[in-house]
């Protein structure tokens, strides 16, 4: 569980909302966060669209992780460079958004 999730659970008093917490448990368990915890929208459907959509929410948070550091990011993520950056281009992600 992301730590945006744990957050918005614990954060949240959830006055007798026994459906949104069940709602949210469902969307956590079945890996389809909404986009205010995981960057990954409830709305995709379809595997290729959710497999794409979690590659480019695992590319971002692993440059995040690794402050856009490239060497680290591709040991991270054990990819090849060019694999890496073909990735980085196909998902429109800008790495020096990443450096700090």
């Amino acid at each position: 569980m992301s730590m945006a999730v744990q957050h918005r659970l614990l954060d949240n008093e959830w006055p007798g909302n026994v459906r949104e917490l069940r709602h949210l448990a469902i969307r956590v368990v079945l890996d389809v966060e909404d986009d205010q915890a995981s960057g990954i929208p409830v709305e995709i459907t379809g595997l290729p669209a959710r497999m794409d959509a979690y590659e480019k929410h695992l590319l971002r948070e692993a440059l995040t992780l690794c402050r856009g550091d490239v060497r680290n990011t591709t040991a991270l993520l054990q990819l090849p460079r060019k694999t890496f950056y073909e990735k980085l281009r196909r998902h429109g992600i800008d790495i020096d958004a990443f450096r700090r």
